[in-house]
């Protein structure tokens, strides 16, 4: 091919290059966030499940409540259950039921078949205090303050049934079930817990294969493919690298000295739920370099996130449920001239192939 043809080819590349960035760049969004919904839950709201039409949201004097959040600025409640709650540390949805970490209390199983009249029937308690749980299959995994983790039988629901239990843990604080392991919080000290990851193929033989060390309470742990994120209160966001997990790896982090108690998901963000900042946004575009991008805070004190589509609910202490809604708007500090440049492009397109055209008849 002769210079001219390919110097005219090389330019065009270019312009279309510079062109898709501009227009890249013009499109840059930032968000709002917009309150659109409330409801007060009495006392201390601290834990949320929304599934469908229905958030689950346990509550210092309410109990568990029920709420319909079709309509999601006019909240409203449904039903709730008190019956022999203490203290919800955390809430599990699975269809009809509801499993409860009830601290001293113990392990409950809800039939929520109707959200009007929720129905305890399951239990175990062994007369420990039960903070945190996790479902996996038929198998619930329990973990008590002072015992350890329990390995709870629930394919039947209304007698729940211990299998097992894995002891050698200090102060066990949190759990999570991923790729068939168990991945648990002990709080050895008053300002270290280790991360740990148990085997649990084999139910009779459980055994620890790794663990990592890290400053503060582990309130939440979260999964995507091989990457978790452990939430810490007066740690912050940690991401590991779990692709091996004999070997996990710490790959970033990011604390602002607030008191970080749970996470969710939007786009390229990590939602934080902050007891003292209320909800901050942090890009993860780069898990190895995290950054605050935007922050929301009215007063309260945000537990429990959940995002679903451009909608935020939040467990928000003495507020209750709170919904918030993502609204996104270009940057200001870009105007938006995509398409006057597409309007060049073509031109310039149809330049090029006259020029070629031309060219090759020579």
């Amino acid at each position: 091919m002769n210079k001219i043809p390919v110097l005219v080819i090389a330019c065009l590349i270019f312009a279309i290059g510079v062109n898709l960035n501009v227009v890249n760049h013009a499109s840059a969004q930032s968000f709002e966030i917009i309150e659109i919904g409330q409801l007060d839950t009495d006392g201390w709201a601290a834990n949320l499940h929304v599934q469908g039409d229905a958030a689950f949201v346990s509550d210092s004097e309410g109990g568990l409540l029920i709420i319909n959040i079709s309509d999601s600025e006019n909240p409203t409640e449904l039903s709730h259950f008190t019956e022999g709650i203490d203290h919800v540390h955390e809430i599990k949805v699975d269809g009809n039921f509801v499993y409860l970490a009830d601290y001293t209390d113990g392990f409950k199983i809800l039939d929520v078949s109707d959200l009007e009249n929720p129905t305890q029937i399951g239990r175990f308690h062994d007369g420990g205090e039960v903070g945190a749980l996790d479902i996996f299959e038929d198998i619930a995994f329990l973990t008590d303050y002072e015992d350890g983790l329990e390995i709870v039988n629930i394919s039947d629901p209304t007698d729940p049934v211990e299998i097992c239990k894995y002891s050698e843990l200090t102060y066990v604080f949190n759990v999570e079930i991923h790729n068939n392991l168990a991945y648990v919080s002990d709080f050895v000290s008053s300002t270290e817990t280790k991360l740990k990851i148990l085997n649990i193929s084999d139910l009779s033989n459980i055994s620890e294969i790794a663990e990592y060390t890290i400053n503060g309470e582990i309130f939440s742990i979260d999964f995507e493919g091989t990457t978790a994120y452990t939430v810490c209160s007066y740690g912050g966001v940690k991401i590991f690298d779990i692709s091996n997990p004999l070997s996990i790896v710490e790959i970033g982090s990011y604390y602002d000295g607030g008191n970080a108690v749970d996470l969710d998901f939007y786009e390229d963000f990590i939602i934080v739920a902050d007891r003292n900042d209320g909800l901050e946004f942090i890009d993860s575009s780069d898990l190895t370099d995290l950054n605050e991008t935007m922050h929301y805070y009215d007063g309260g004190s945000a537990a429990g996130v959940q995002v679903i589509g451009d909608l935020i609910y939040v467990a928000d202490g003495e507020d209750g449920l709170e919904i918030l809604q993502i609204e996104s708007s270009p940057d200001p500090t870009t105007p938006d001239i995509s398409g006057y440049l597409i309007l060049l492009v073509i031109p310039a397109v149809i330049v090029v192939v006259v020029i070629l055209l031309k060219w090759r008849k020579r």
